[in-house]
């Protein structure tokens, strides 16, 4: 190519591409101002609509808790009338066979079998 040429095509593309960027850019401009409102409101639309799905999510959380404090509050503060005496019987080991043997009075009849014991569930023979 001749620098003759050169200099005709050089001068066509710079006028070509003044064109372009002059009015290039008012559009591309709006174009992005347009697009980030259009995402901006999209945006806002779908934190309200999550807002909202959590706001309900958070008030059953509330609600589940508050039952589990209740019951854990209940367990804690529980039945505080057992007295020693009794709590003491929780401690003892159960008996052993040969101690329901002795005792008949907790000796019951099984369902499909014979007796067995009700404080250890031994069966007797």
């Amino acid at each position: 190519m001749d620098p003759a040429s050169l200099a005709v095509l050089v001068n066509g593309l710079e006028t070509i591409l003044g064109v372009l960027i002059c009015l290039g850019t008012p559009v591309a401009i709006i174009f992005t101002v347009k697009h980030f409102k259009l995402r901006h409101r999209e945006l806002d639309l779908e934190a309200e609509l999550h807002g909202k799905q959590t706001q309900a999510r958070l008030a059953a959380i509330e609600a589940r808790m508050g039952t589990l404090e209740t019951a854990l509050g209940a367990l804690v503060h529980g039945p505080v009338t057992a007295s020693l005496q009794d709590r003491l019987s929780l401690l003892e080991p159960p008996p052993s066979s040969s101690e329901c043997r002795i005792v008949m009075q907790n000796v019951e009849s099984g369902p499909n079998g014979p007796p067995h014991c009700m404080v250890c569930a031994n069966w007797f023979a």
